[in-house]
């Protein structure tokens, strides 16, 4: 047959696979020592939003129905109640009755935002439970900021 003439007759072996080093490989493959990563920061130096500043567990938000003052302002409704933490806290609950993900989400910068404004003002600590009403759309920072302090004084 003419169609096997130039097959060999026997293997040959597999040829060893030497391994090249990292550091002379690819440059896009992580490195064999990879730096060690830093540490991530702590709670008193993160500047935006701590975790020490917000409400977190289900049984803070069932608190605040139980024991909180409700107080309804044009652009939110907040519940009010004191706590025994150094510092304000803050909760925030925008459903999807409210607007879509991109319409809570600024809600929840702005309202952030406010809050960390009026926090220093406060003389004593408060827990706050933030919800929006259908105004809030538009609002701008310093608006709720001034609702905020506004509906907090007449609690005070």
């Amino acid at each position: 047959m003419t169609h096997e003439k130039n097959v060999p007759g026997q293997q040959n072996s597999p040829q060893k696979n030497f391994r090249i080093p990292c550091t002379y490989g690819d440059t896009r493959r992580p490195q064999c020592n990879p730096t060690p990563q830093t540490p991530e920061p702590q709670d008193s130096d993160r500047l935006d939003f701590p975790k020490s500043a917000r409400l977190r567990k289900r049984r803070d938000y069932l608190r605040m129905q139980k024991v909180g003052r409700r107080l309804v302002g044009r652009f939110c409704c907040i519940d009010v109640a004191s706590n025994s933490h150094p510092r304000p806290r803050l909760g925030i609950s925008a459903s999807t009755r409210y607007g879509d993900s991109p319409t809570r989400n600024r809600f929840k910068r702005i309202a952030r935002e406010a809050f960390r404004k009026i926090a220093p003002q406060l003389r004593i600590c408060l827990d706050l439970h933030v919800v929006p009403r259908p105004l809030a759309k538009k609002v701008s920072s310093l608006d709720l900021e001034k609702e905020f302090l506004t509906l907090l004084e007449k609690h005070l």
